[in-house]
């Protein structure tokens, strides 16, 4: 997606939306008044308001295969204008394309198995660096709270394994190319450590009220991951990724909250 920097695009929908384009028919014809395009959605899209969409197709050589305008939907059909005609028409099939740049770009970032997870640690930064760290026990189901006192008392077995599936389906909410950030929004680290030995190391920061990650995988642990298809970014280290409030809310966790209150 060019306005995204290049990230990458669901397949599956790009194919969708040709295949629908390319069954549309020619069902009625309608107005040639220009002054009437509107009512049908056909006037060129001026603003971000506009309801219709300029729609163009453009092959590897740069030559404009399809272009047009695409108005209101009826059942069965949708209403449309090529540029360079002042016809519009009544077409049969569906087109059900998206204006929304969510609803092209591949937001699946990771899907990581919580029992490929051998370790997790966690260091809030904006917490004086408070750091703790979980280590999977022999029966691979439970995480154990490292290191603590006679004193810190988990409040159940069960309490970190939440931990565990920070990455299980991570997908992301917007993205930007990743630039470098400011030490002091940085908030929180986190650094998987998996059975097979892969490490995925991530900081979490904010910005403009908005919680970021930008995730760090070195080769051979990506070359794990995609074999085992548990990543779906090629680039991963180029990008900065919005959290959504849910993830956000599992990396915000101090040692505090697993433990039994004094």
């Amino acid at each position: 997606m060019s306005t995204k920097s290049g990230y990458k695009v669901k397949n599956e929908i790009v194919r969708k939306n040709l295949i629908q384009i390319s069954e549309l028919r020619f069902f009625e014809k309608k107005t040639e008044d220009e002054s009437l395009y509107s009512r049908l959605n056909l006037d060129y899209p001026n603003d971000e308001d506009s309801e219709s969409k300029y729609i163009s197709i453009i092959d590897n050589d740069k030559k404009v295969l399809v272009e047009f305008i695409l108005g209101k939907k009826k059942e069965n059909g949708v209403y449309i204008k090529k540029i360079k005609d002042k016809e519009t028409w009544l077409t049969s099939g569906t087109l059900d394309m998206s204006s929304a740049e969510e609803d092209w770009l591949e937001t699946r970032i990771l899907n990581i198995d919580y029992k490929d997870v051998k370790n997790v640690s966690i260091n809030h930064l904006n917490e004086k660096n408070e750091s703790f760290s979980l280590t999977k026990d022999d029966k691979n189901e439970n995480f154990l709270i490292d290191n603590l006192t006679k004193e810190q008392i988990p409040k159940s077995d069960l309490i970190a394994n939440f931990l565990g599936y920070f990455f299980t389906n991570l997908i992301f909410e917007d993205v930007f190319e990743r630039k470098n950030i400011i030490d002091k929004e940085v908030i929180t680290k986190i650094n998987f450590e998996l059975f097979n030995g892969s490490n995925i190391y991530s900081t979490i920061f904010k910005k403009d009220k908005n919680k970021w990650i930008n995730i760090s995988i070195d080769d051979q642990s990506a070359l794990k991951l995609e074999k085992n298809k548990d990543i779906f970014v090629d680039n991963i280290k180029n990008w900065t990724y919005k959290l959504s409030s849910t993830k956000y809310n599992v990396a915000d966790t101090k040692l505090k909250d697993l433990l039994v209150e004094d």
